[in-house]
């Protein structure tokens, strides 16, 4: 009761009882209630939860990897946070697995960055392309556009979005026939 109530109205101390709550069901073996506790607690949704689940036995009946149970338990419940989100990705995609990252992308599952939009890129180029527009890194959206010959999309975008292209960071951007869109995107 008092975790409910300390979640709901964000009381101090607050953090406090989420953690005791977090560690005393780790210290069971209750993997699930230490991540629908951390789903319940910001606080606890850092790179350091993560790494515990992952250094945490497998349990001895069986069944999922803890980091499994954490990150299929947050993801029934809320949206992951950045390094979750990473975190979930990159093994999923080294397994080949791009449409379990789609799917959780179409049901905004996931937070993007620059960072999982470089770990798509490789096996999903347009799929990448989302999670650059989406986590706001506009020169990323231009370099995929630039890899994917979309020329006449970087203008529009650039016009669109306001934005000038800094071409001293982006190799793609520093092509003669970007150079010259984007010249033209600024007249």
């Amino acid at each position: 009761m008092a975790i409910k109530v300390a979640s709901r109205y964000g009381l101090p101390g607050a953090d406090d009882i989420f953690i005791a709550q977090f560690n005393q069901c780790i210290a069971s073996g209750d993997y699930a209630g230490a991540a629908r506790t951390a789903a319940q607690a910001p606080s606890l949704r850092t790179t350091e939860t993560i790494n515990k689940f992952k250094q945490l036995p497998p349990p001895a009946q069986g069944g999922p990897q803890p980091i499994l149970i954490y990150f299929s338990t947050l993801l029934e419940s809320v949206r992951l946070n950045e390094a979750e989100s990473l975190e979930l990705c990159k093994p999923v995609l080294q397994q080949g697995k791009v449409a379990l990252v789609e799917g959780w992308i179409n049901n905004n599952k996931l937070t993007m960055s620059e960072e999982l939009g470089d770990a798509i890129r490789v096996q999903n180029p347009q799929l990448a392309l989302k999670a650059f527009q989406d986590s706001g890194s506009p020169d990323k959206v231009i370099q995929t556009f630039v890899e994917a010959n979309q020329f006449d999309k970087i203008v529009p975008y650039c016009q669109q979005m306001n934005h000038r292209p800094d071409s001293s960071r982006s190799s793609a951007a520093s092509s003669p026939t970007t150079r010259k869109l984007l010249s033209a995107s600024r007249r």
